[in-house]
């Protein structure tokens, strides 16, 4: 293996896609047999940060900058984008590149507070204590309404399902809130 540094010009594949990543001044290692290349971590970073840069996705610093001005635990933040606690933490040390549709998810969350709202209202639907043969539903009318309903397979072409509503509140009330609601029947 020979220490190289010098232009790098390759294709990578992400989330489907190619992108064409060029970088000047590379250190890396390459057989002089084979061609094959080997990496250091700064080279890797490099690479990465490159790689997000061409795709037009979050910077690990800006992906912890913004949770951080929410005022999010990491773990806060992985249960409203619904992934774990540990690709949060790859996403912010560059561990790993996150996917175009996650990306765009965060932008929408850090970016739109109607985001964050409605991620909040997901994780207390999340929290209810749900029982077998419920649905959750959520209707968004000027205000923000939660209700659980039955459910019960309705025999017709279709094969569709009914539900027939047991209960709807409103989020603003306190007196109604589905953190203190149980559900019964």
């Amino acid at each position: 293996m020979e220490l190289v540094v010098g232009r790098y010009v390759t294709s990578i594949k992400h989330d489907g896609r190619a992108y064409a990543i060029e970088l000047d001044d590379l250190q890396y290692y390459q057989c002089q047999d084979c061609k094959e290349s080997i990496f250091p971590d700064a080279a890797s970073k490099r690479i990465g940060r490159e790689l997000r840069q061409v795709a037009g996705l979050l910077q690990p610093e800006q992906i912890k900058s913004g949770r951080l001005k929410e005022g999010l635990t990491q773990c806060e933040l992985a249960e409203r984008l619904g992934v774990a606690e540990a690709t949060i933490c790859r996403w912010e040390t560059g561990g790993q590149i996150q996917q175009v549709a996650l990306d765009k998810s965060m932008r929408m969350f850090f970016d739109v507070p109607e985001a964050r709202s409605y991620s909040e209202v997901l994780k207390a639907v999340a929290d209810l204590p749900h029982r077998k043969g419920h649905a959750v539903w959520i209707a968004d009318e000027s205000r923000c309404q939660i209700g659980c309903a039955k459910t019960s397979n309705v025999e017709s072409e279709s094969d569709t399902t009914r539900l027939e509503v047991d209960s709807v509140w409103n989020c603003e009330e306190s007196d109604n809130c589905p953190s203190q609601y149980e559900l019964v029947g």
